[in-house]
């Protein structure tokens, strides 16, 4: 919920700055706000491995490089959002990977590993409230970045009839 609140407090303030420095676009102040959530996650993986490490099962190997490589990739995901060139690619990309790490909440929720987390509410409804948020976070990505144009052109790709819509 701590990524929710910093995506939120971030909108605000980009929505808030003045139009010279890019404020008042709903679409701008939503892709920057969620570039900084990014990197306050990434940098939270880097900071605090041992609080992500509970997000997997006893049996998966490697479970420090894995919480060390999401958080570079969290943070390299969050920097690129700040660049307009390939941002729809980008969100696509995030987007993704949103949906890859959502079997780590579900089981957080599932297993009731809420007691293992430091630093996090031990509420067991706190990981279940989580899940949905993860459709807002992906909905969130791909619209502010216009991912569902390169979407589109990829699909034509490979589809004659997307084309001709």
């Amino acid at each position: 919920m701590l990524f929710l609140a910093v995506l939120v407090v971030a909108f605000l303030v980009a929505f808030a700055l003045p139009a010279r420095y890019g404020g008042r676009s709903i679409r701008d102040a939503a892709r920057r706000a969620m570039a900084v959530a990014f990197v306050f996650a990434g940098v939270s993986h880097l900071a605090m491995p041992e609080s992500f490490e509970a997000y997997f099962p006893s049996w998966v190997p490697f479970v420090e490089p894995i919480v060390y490589v999401t958080g570079v990739i969290e943070i390299v995901g969050g920097l690129a959002l700040l660049s307009r060139r390939y941002q729809g690619y980008v969100g696509l990309a995030l987007a993704a990977y949103l949906v890859l790490v959502f079997p780590a909440n579900l089981y957080v929720a599932v297993a009731g590993v809420e007691e293992d987390l430091p630093g996090l509410p031990a509420a067991s409804w706190d990981s279940w409230v989580r899940l949905p948020f993860q459709a807002l976070f992906i909905w969130w990505v791909l619209r502010s970045t216009g991912a569902t144009i390169p979407a589109r052109r990829a699909l034509r790709a490979f589809s004659p009839a997307v084309a001709a819509r």
